[in-house]
């Protein structure tokens, strides 16, 4: 058998860390269950230094992915990032560190709006799904995503579990004394940090083209 101990200065060196993000928001809604804004607030440890040299990398993850599969008008969003005594920042070890919070926070608040309006979760979010026809859609966050289906694969995830079956089926377990639960979440999760075509909008020339040689 072989044992490793790793000592405070090799974590601080080469070890990354996720997920250490404090997150509270709010919803404004309308009594039928629309949406109409959002506002968040985040705050995250970058570590005694940011591994990658880009301070924002939480902030703008975080951004591209909330709600973007929902119509919500209008968001805002306030990020602070602090430098602490801990390993590097920017690194995660196992984890997508943005987009897991993002979405987890996401989909906290719409559970606890639907909640609140006594509304079914399914429901709730199928009112504020993006629709088929509206894209390209830009999200309230300013990202454009350029297509989606959003209500129909989550009617394919209700019908694949018999949801309503699954409704009554929680109602009399609940009455023996069990509980039963179910999870609904949906997610846009932005792939590749390549540089978008905004770039060009705003006088930054950007390569048509490269050439990717492999040896």
């Amino acid at each position: 058998p072989v044992k490793w101990i790793e000592d405070r200065t090799g974590n601080l060196i080469s070890t990354g860390f996720g997920r250490d993000v404090y997150l509270e928001g709010e919803v404004a809604m309308r009594k039928d269950g629309k949406v109409l804004a959002i506002r968040m607030r985040t705050e995250s440890d970058h570590g005694a230094f940011f591994a990658d040299a880009q301070p924002s990398k939480f902030k703008i993850g975080l951004m591209h992915s909330a709600f973007a599969c929902y119509d919500i008008p209008y968001a805002h969003l306030k990020a602070r990032g602090v430098y602490t005594t801990k390993a590097p920042g920017g690194v995660a070890y196992r984890c997508s560190f943005r987009v897991t919070e993002a979405m987890f926070f996401q989909e906290r608040m719409m559970y606890a709006a639907a909640e609140d309006l006594g509304m079914d979760q399914a429901e709730f979010r199928r009112i504020n799904f993006v629709k088929d026809d509206d894209f390209p859609h830009r999200t309230a966050f300013g990202f454009l995503t350029d297509s989606g289906q959003y209500t129909k694969c989550l009617d394919v995830g209700l019908k694949a579990i018999d949801y309503e079956q699954f409704l009554k089926d929680k109602e009399e377990a609940r009455k023996r004394g069990r509980l039963l639960g179910i999870g609904i979440s949906t997610m846009t999760e932005p792939l590749g940090a390549g540089n978008s075509r905004e770039y060009d909008i705003l006088g930054i020339k950007m390569f048509d083209s490269a050439e990717l040689r492999v040896h």
